[in-house]
């Protein structure tokens, strides 16, 4: 990976109190071992936690994702990207899009008949089709899917609340 740093001194009044403090953008560029992309980064870190970036951005390409193989057809593949692209401006909505290609593949390809996310994992595990870390894995993806897409309404008050619901 080559890095290229730039500092940004602090900005002080003509009285001397501290205006902006010291900034070190950072720059870094690399491309992928597998599909050999540009990989570009840029972080900013202030004089006040040097170890630790007050902002990252992954520049290009503009999401996460990965190469798809070719193998993977649409819907999948179209809601696994789309859940990549929105992932740094709404981790919910990727979380939703996520739960929703996994019900999907479930579905589709594992066949599995119960229309609760839960069962259709639970049903996939009983079938022996499925290893028992990766249900814990996919049970992991419903429950922050649900969260992302399901608020819960307070049974005492009414009002809506964060939280996970069922299935």
């Amino acid at each position: 990976m080559r890095a290229q740093v730039v500092h940004a001194g602090q900005v002080q009044s003509r009285e001397g109190a501290i205006l902006a403090p010291e900034l070190i953008w950072k720059s870094a560029y690399q491309r992928c071992p597998e599909c050999h992309e540009s990989i570009i980064y840029l972080e900013r870190y202030s004089s006040v936690h040097y170890n630790t970036p007050d902002f990252s951005l992954l520049a290009y390409p503009t999401s996460k994702s990965r190469p798809v193989p070719p193998d993977v057809t649409d819907p999948y593949k179209q809601d696994f990207v789309e859940a990549c692209k929105v992932l740094q401006d709404s981790p919910k909505a990727s979380a939703a899009l996520s739960r929703r290609c996994l019900q999907a593949i479930l579905k589709d390809k594992a066949g599995t008949t119960n229309k609760d996310l839960f069962d259709q994992i639970e049903e996939l595990i009983d079938s022996g089709k499925l290893p028992a870390h990766i249900s814990n894995d996919l049970h992991a993806v419903r429950v922050i899917g649900n969260f992302a897409a399901h608020p819960l309404k307070s049974t005492t008050t009414g009002v809506i609340v964060d939280g996970a619901g069922g299935g």
